[in-house]
């Protein structure tokens, strides 16, 4: 320098860490609990399943488990660090900060967290992590479950497109409207709009297969019933759902299908009910509610429900909207409450999707090579279908043999009687 100094030498190495504030993110997930759940459950799963004969080459087996939590954790921060699938631990990641993040010199090599993903993957852990991350979940959010809005869960589902040339399950992608290979990602949220449990499936499952074992999932994790009201969108509509729903003791909301009825006249209005302003714009009245009832059929099984339909007319678009819901009005009179604890679904969950796409990376999937599934699933539910109609038509014989095996006793019990009232005539005749 100006005054002839010797320069310090510096004794402190400088490191280009990527994301500083991971480190924070890092601090939060071990505040919360999510680092000692993920090791725990893996774990456990570890430990119950190291006596199965198809799983003895397993090296995850012979780790320890701070190896297992440093990879555990390496999946969970990937995404700080835009990293989608694990062929960027090779490709996008020269950097060092994953590796400071996990407390080492440099993060793990590709072919080594593939291998573990494929281990892990075959562990079946996914629902017991699922329950095991959502009841930690409740507890971090501190979630009493003593209101009607904590009691209340909103259940829908992302589509996960899969670019893969091997036999998967196909499903409607909504927002591409096409028929594509896909997972779908069932979630359920609170009424605050948090994530807390989310199922993936193939993509032909339906809502309404899924609805009760994901609602079971959480009640089993908790050790109590906890949802009093399900809402969710058109995919859950079904007549069986309905009467399931009211056999639990449970309350749901969901909407009819658009155009499906045309006026009130298709409804049961009861007594002193009438339309009633609903929505205003500009002072003026651009909505008409009413609450009315509708016996609901399913025309393949010819099962019955009566429900309480609440009908929203639209003056501008002359549009009927119809929310159904087994909600009595001994429960909650007025039905704009009702309504709006529906419409609140796009702040409890449409839009936290949106808040979760980029950041979580909903629309990738990690694209292992995975082999094709032994067992066509479309085939499969043609199968499935041959042998419901196998099974009807067994019932049927069956009901004829049984008829058939009481006509002949009848008929047998009549030629025993007719012999002997022909031996009793024949001794008459004779004595005459």
């Amino acid at each position: 320098n100006s005054r002839g100094r010797r320069p310090i030498p510096k004794t402190v190495p400088i490191h280009h860490i990527d994301h500083a504030g991971s480190f924070f993110l890092k601090g939060v997930c071990l505040k919360m609990g999510v680092i000692d759940t993920l090791i725990s459950t893996v774990m456990n799963r570890i430990q119950a399943r190291q006596k199965s004969q198809s799983l003895q080459n397993l090296s995850i087996f012979q780790r320890s488990s701070a190896v297992i939590q440093a990879k555990l954790e390496s999946l969970l921060y990937m995404p700080l660090f835009r990293m989608e699938r694990i062929w960027h631990f090779k490709t996008v990641y020269p950097r060092e900060g994953l590796g400071f993040l996990l407390g080492r010199n440099m993060p793990y090599k590709y072919h080594t967290m593939d291998n573990f993903l494929r281990e892990i993957s075959r562990l079946k852990i996914a629902d017991m992590l699922s329950k095991n991350l959502a009841k930690c979940y409740i507890e971090v959010f501190g979630v009493k479950f003593e209101t009607l809005d904590e009691q209340t869960f909103y259940i829908d589902c992302h589509d996960k497109a899969t670019w893969t040339h091997f036999n998967i399950p196909k499903g409607k992608h909504a927002t591409r409207n096409k028929i594509l290979k896909l997972l779908k990602v069932y979630f359920l949220h609170d009424f605050h709009g948090r994530p807390i449990l989310p199922v993936t499936r193939p993509g032909d499952s339906h809502l309404t297969q899924v609805l009760f074992p994901l609602m079971s999932q959480l009640e089993e994790a908790l050790g109590k019933k906890v949802i009093k009201i399900a809402v969710f969108d058109r995919e859950g509509l079904a007549v069986w759902v309905f009467q399931e729903m009211t056999k639990q003791g449970r309350r749901f909301i969901t909407f009819l299908r658009d155009n499906q009825y045309e006026s009130e006249e298709d409804f049961d209005i009861p007594t002193g009910q009438r339309y009633r302003p609903f929505r205003y714009r500009h002072d003026k009245v651009t909505q008409l509610i009413l609450d009315a009832n509708k016996t609901l059929k399913d025309y393949k099984t010819a099962q019955t429900y009566r429900a309480r339909t609440i009908l929203i007319k639209d003056k501008s678009k002359d549009k009927l909207l119809v929310v159904v819901t087994n909600i009595t009005r001994e429960e909650e009179s007025d039905p704009k409450k009702i309504v709006e604890r529906y419409a609140h679904r796009w702040e409890a969950q449409e839009n936290p999707f949106k808040r979760m796409k980029p950041s979580v990376y909903l629309d990738t999937n990690h694209g292992l090579k995975a082999k094709e599934l032994p067992t066509n699933r479309t085939l499969l539910g043609k199968r499935q279908k041959l042998e419901d109609t196998i099974v009807a038509k067994q019932t049927k014989i069956q009901k004829a043999q049984d008829v058939k095996r009481l006509t002949q006793q009848e008929l047998k019990h009549g030629q025993e009687f007719y012999h002997e009232i022909s031996q009793k005539t024949e001794s008459q005749l004779k004595d005459v």
